[in-house]
């Protein structure tokens, strides 16, 4: 692996990690909730405040 290919994946991950703060604020400010399924066992993990009924 050379440096500039090394230098690309931290860029690239730099990227994804600034994406995923703005995102996360666009949703608190918009009082959306996210949720994740585990396909697996059918587990259901929301954030917080997004549980259903808690509106």
């Amino acid at each position: 692996m050379t440096a500039s290919e090394v230098t690309g994946q931290v860029l690239a991950r730099q990227k994804v990690e600034e994406t995923e703060t703005a995102l996360h604020g666009a949703i608190e400010l918009a009082q959306l909730g996210t949720w994740q399924m585990d396909l697996a066992t059918g587990l259901i993990e929301y954030s917080p405040g997004s549980e259903p009924g808690m509106d």
